[in-house]
């Protein structure tokens, strides 16, 4: 067996597919040692702090280094023990750690004292890994309710640390059309954790139950329904659906033509990409990656506007071959944003 290079720490808050994937990469060539900041109210931060610390300090002096998923509490710590003991840190960017929307109540620039965590988070750190090019900086046209710049430095315009763009990579021998499955033509489908609504709004869930209104002939699925969340009114072409694993998941994107990512912020947005894989057609909104992801295999949705948008599912509606346009779609992913691309940068920093 070839012998590892070294330990790396790898501090996550959620334990999510891709979190599981990096550690599968990573744990190829070193030894990784995970340590969850996991939370969900503030009252228990002081006790995820100092359990952090107590890891940080029995690991840290013998790491190579330490990746953290994400900015915002649990990165900071990390940041400051990585200067101390002369150690890389590197921080992933995924979306939510480089944005403001007050007005959805949503991002880590949005209050104190998460932003001020976040920022010192990313000025001691090594180096910045964002999922795309849009979490550093980039002009928000989308929605007009916010910040008009968006991404880490729009917010922290005196940062320096060095930065290097990994897309997220994806598994195009899993994600694939059921063969057994035919695809519905006037089937939509989105995938979002409706858990409140900030991400009702965020998603774009509101839009989808205003458009389906008009569009009596087609069902729109939206999968991701929380059993304690209140689910809202809709027509009855929009068929609600609970979490389903990755096989049921699967199995629902094979039989849908088109797939909605209609956000108002994104990073990466790891289920078009899997839909696109199963040979959805994508329709998605100008934010973060969702345009560099979809290319020309699909539409984008300009600003967030229910005339634009019911323009855009007219015009795709009456494409010729939608077959081929799912092929096109598929083909841009699995060529694109593959795991071994994402491995080889990821082993490469070390």
């Amino acid at each position: 067996m070839r012998q590892k290079k070294g330990k790396i720490l790898y501090i996550y808050t959620a334990d999510a597919t891709f979190v599981q994937r990096d550690i599968e990469t990573l744990s190829k060539k070193f030894q990784v040692v995970t340590h969850s900041f996991y939370h969900k109210k503030k009252r228990y931060l002081f006790f995820l702090f100092l359990k952090e610390f107590f890891f940080l300090l029995k690991n840290i002096w013998r790491s190579k280094g330490v990746i953290t998923m994400f900015g915002g509490y649990h990165s900071f710590l990390p940041s400051v023990f990585s200067k101390l003991f002369n150690k890389k840190n590197y921080i992933i960017l995924g979306g939510t750690d480089c944005v403001s929307f007050p007005s959805i109540n949503y991002g880590n620039f949005r209050k104190q004292p998460y932003a001020w965590f976040t920022k010192w988070s990313y000025k001691l750190s090594t180096h910045l890994l964002p999922v795309h090019e849009s979490l550093i900086f980039y002009n928000y046209t989308y929605y007009d309710s916010d910040f008009s710049t968006q991404g880490c430095k729009a917010f922290c315009p005196d940062l320096q640390t060095p930065y290097t763009v990994i897309y997220n990579g994806f598994d195009s021998t899993f994600w694939r059309k059921e063969p057994s499955l035919e695809k519905r033509n006037n089937q939509f489908v989105t995938i979002a954790s409706m858990r409140s609504d900030t991400i009702i709004k965020l998603k774009g869930i509101d839009l989808i139950l205003k458009i389906a209104e008009r569009f009596p002939e087609c069902t729109f699925h939206i999968v991701g329904v929380r059993k304690d969340v209140q689910i809202p009114a809709a027509v009855s072409n929009v068929k609600f659906h609970p979490f389903a694993d990755a096989i049921g998941l699967r199995n629902i994107l094979s039989e849908s033509r088109f797939y909605l990512q209609l956000s108002i912020s994104e990073g990466f947005p790891n289920a078009l990409c899997e839909a696109m894989l199963c040979e959805c057609v994508p329709i998605g909104s100008r934010v973060g990656g969702i345009p560099t992801i979809i290319g020309n295999t699909g539409k984008i949705l300009e600003k967030r506007d229910l005339f634009l948008l019911e323009s855009i599912l007219k015009e795709i509606l009456s494409e010729p071959d939608l077959t081929e346009l799912g092929r096109k779609a598929r083909s841009r992913v699995a060529e694109e944003f593959t795991f071994q691309k994402r491995e080889q940068k990821l082993i490469e920093l070390f």
